[in-house]
């Protein structure tokens, strides 16, 4: 699904764009992958996670997969306050990723946030994604008068 999707999206910007929405669609598809492989290594993303945000920027090309993907993490940012508030663990979250972050700063070393066995709140990325890219499609874009 992945190579499907990596070839359509290579081949609507050659059509739409000729070269340079070639050049644009790999050049996106790069980047993202290595942020995607990034973010995976870092255990912020799953392996799923990281190959949805190559996929965006293979479809969006460099210069415009910004906008959806800002889109996406602010959706993200709503939905884990959301999620947070409704479980009462707003409070103690913050205060975990605190000690997180000062111990990081103290120890000088970078590592991974892992959360509590109990942890009860999950949320694949791919979620905020879908609902930030159809949100940014619909409005932003869909305002301009031109939905691709």
């Amino acid at each position: 699904m992945i190579l499907a999707g990596v070839v359509t999206a290579i081949i609507l910007n050659t059509i739409t764009d000729g070269v340079n929405g070639l050049k644009l669609s790999l050049a996106g598809g790069v980047v993202a992958f290595i942020i995607g492989f990034l973010m995976w290594k870092l255990k912020v993303f799953k392996a799923g996670d990281a190959k949805l945000l190559m996929m965006i920027g293979f479809f969006e090309g460099i210069e415009d997969m910004w906008k959806p993907l800002s889109a996406a993490i602010i959706v993200a940012g709503i939905m884990s306050l959301f999620l947070m508030i409704r479980n009462h663990q707003l409070k103690s979250r913050f205060q975990r990723v605190w000690l997180h972050l000062k111990l990081m700063v103290l120890n000088r070393k970078y590592e991974g946030y892992v959360p509590v066995d109990n942890d009860q709140i999950k949320m694949p990325f791919a979620i905020p994604v879908f609902i930030g890219i159809l949100v940014y499609k619909l409005i932003v874009v869909g305002r301009e008068g031109v939905l691709l």
